[in-house]
């Protein structure tokens, strides 16, 4: 094991002149199976800072942090952002080219995974080195949805990470698609309690490891519930954005559909939205995106 703190500073290194901010603090850092920085994954989240708003980015996942998948979307997300800064800067920057063929060649032959998140970079990277595998449908739709244009703005990026998050991990929404159970922590559990320092690997196979941590330090009761308040109106906001893009926009708004709500959804209905629509849709991406996608449904269930 290579000395961290060498190694360490190496990948901010790698971020800093990828990103062209030499100030900025990453929450992500790479490393590979030996503790040393790896220079590609290091570069893709040095160029995510470049050509996004990372701090809006920072605050759309804050709003996960009760999550145990929370590190598990941004990966996630970063890999959908793989394709397209490979895309953007391997034109000036050669050498990219062969750092992602090396690290998909390792990835595409790890067979033996475990994880979820293993599962799919094994499909994203057997494509790129041109390997026939089987995969699962939901998987192989993941993907397609994970190609990223770059000329998406943050606020898109987001809107799509959205989307795809309640699309395959979150089955009340969409079972035909889901992949993957999400466990929420429970809100209690936090009360008192020190945040966890984050470290996960990003593929076993290549022991690609992401590592991050939250410096905030221990929680404290009122800035928790303060926190869980807000994370539950953004939840919600997200949850109502989610069933108006995939249904349409709603004939009531939103004020009169929770008055609705507080009258209607009691007991085990409680945590329940109630959507009143005509189908019609607004013209941006997100929502075009859903009405392909239940354009598709509809045709499958003709044919059954």
């Amino acid at each position: 094991m290579v000395k961290k703190t060498n190694e360490r500073q190496r990948a901010l290194n790698i971020i800093w002149n990828a990103s062209n901010n030499y100030s900025l603090t990453p929450e992500l850092t790479a490393y590979d199976e030996w503790g040393r920085a790896d220079l590609y994954w290091n570069y893709i989240i040095g160029a995510v800072y470049k050509y996004f708003d990372y701090k809006l980015l920072s605050n759309f996942f804050n709003t996960l942090k009760n999550d145990n998948d929370n590190i598990f979307y941004q990966k996630v997300m970063i890999l959908g952002l793989e394709g397209c800064i490979f895309d953007k800067d391997s034109k000036d920057r050669s050498v990219l080219t062969g750092l992602r063929y090396s690290y998909a060649k390792k990835a595409a032959d790890n067979k033996d995974y475990t994880e979820v998140f293993d599962e799919i970079l094994l499909a994203y990277f057997s494509r790129i080195v041109g390997h026939n595998i089987k995969v699962r449908d939901s998987i192989n739709s993941l993907l397609d949805d994970l190609n990223f244009n770059i000329n998406l703005n943050t606020e898109q990026v987001i809107s799509k990470m959205n989307y795809i998050i309640k699309k395959y991990f979150e089955p009340e929404y969409n079972d035909e698609f889901y992949i993957k159970d999400i466990k929420r922590r429970k809100f209690l559990n936090f009360i008192g309690r020190k945040q966890p320092s984050i470290k996960e690997n990003l593929n076993k196979g290549s022991s690609l490891t992401i590592t991050g941590t939250d410096e905030g330090g221990a929680y404290q009761r009122n800035g928790v519930i303060s926190r869980w308040l807000k994370y539950k109106e953004k939840s919600d906001f997200r949850e109502r954005e989610f069933i108006k893009n995939y249904f349409g926009n709603s004939i009531l708004g939103e004020s009169n559909t929770k008055s609705l709500e507080k009258i209607l959804c009691d007991e085990n209905h409680k945590s329940c939205h109630l959507h009143f629509t005509r189908g019609q849709f607004e013209n941006n991406e997100i929502s075009m995106i859903q009405q392909k996608s239940a354009a598709e449904q509809r045709d499958k269930n003709k044919m059954h």
